[in-house]
């Protein structure tokens, strides 16, 4: 502010001079020696202004280039040839699974609202009742459950529970589409964690590549799972990483995970940009 007042009042007194100048003839050198100061002092003042503006420009450069958003996108993982690493080549659904659970594990104990995390990582949207508390989770991978398949027990990919809260999210974790993967014993598993956590607030996510149906994509238990594709997790959670303070390394892992799936499960490599349309 003090930079634009100095700024005006310079361009003020050389306009002042001028029009004295093309309209008295007659300046007494009293008058004269005092235009002739303020003139002077008008283009120190513009001087000083520009000195200023150049270096705010400088600074806001240098600030926009090592800002933390900056630091935390550095090269994205479509640029990264993530595909010639071997060890990512043909992962299964429990190496994914691993995969998850150690991303939301690193990004649980760094963000400030674990449960507003999960809730737009799975959900999409923050609940109403935001809690703001900093309870961790306990992520759980192939924890036993009683029922699976008719007659038999199984395992569920995984648990994320905030005990506190009353809150469970089950997430059961597909490299295929809804319509292509093995669903019989999801029944069960429903039924199992319905009576190992009576009272909580249970929700179920069928990770997929795609599904025609949104909602109850497990035949013969209506209004149980909600689908969920990894093309909208990827999108989720790049956001995060955008709209959240944590560590650039954190946020590292889970960009890195992004471009993992976007690449090797999604099919997307930085040569088929026309390919993005799948992650809208």
């Amino acid at each position: 502010m003090a930079l634009q007042v100095n700024a005006v009042n310079a361009f003020e007194s050389l306009q002042a001079f001028v029009q004295a100048a093309v309209n008295h003839a007659d300046f007494s050198k009293r008058q004269y020696e005092f235009s002739v100061l303020a003139a002077i002092s008008g283009f120190q003042g513009c001087e000083q202004f520009a000195k200023v503006a150049l270096a705010l420009e400088s600074e806001c450069s240098e600030a926009r280039l090592h800002s933390p958003i900056a630091n935390k996108l550095g090269t994205d993982p479509f640029s990264l040839p993530i595909t010639l690493h071997r060890r990512f080549q043909g992962l299964n659904e429990n190496a994914y699974s691993d995969w998850l659970a150690w991303v939301l594990q690193v990004l649980c104990s760094e963000v400030a609202d674990p449960i507003k995390l999960c809730d737009r990582l799975f959900l999409g949207e923050t609940q109403q009742t935001v809690l703001n508390d900093k309870e961790v989770p306990n992520i759980q991978r192939e924890p036993p459950l009683k029922k699976g398949h008719e007659g038999q027990s199984g395992r569920a990919d995984l648990l994320v529970s905030f005990a506190s809260k009353g809150i469970l999210w089950h997430i059961e974790v597909k490299v295929t589409s809804a319509e292509s993967a093995d669903l019989g014993k999801h029944i069960g598993y429903v039924d199992s964690l319905d009576e190992d956590y009576k009272g909580f607030s249970i929700r179920h996510i069928l990770l997929v590549t795609k599904s025609s149906r949104e909602n109850n994509p497990v035949p013969g238990r209506d209004h149980s799972f909600t689908a969920l594709t990894w093309a909208e997790v990827c999108l989720r959670l790049r956001q995060v990483v955008l709209d959240t303070d944590m560590p650039i390394l954190s946020a590292s892992i889970a960009m890195l995970f992004c471009g993992l799936v976007e690449q090797q499960l999604l099919g997307i490599q930085k040569d088929s940009i026309a390919q993005l349309k799948h992650l809208s």
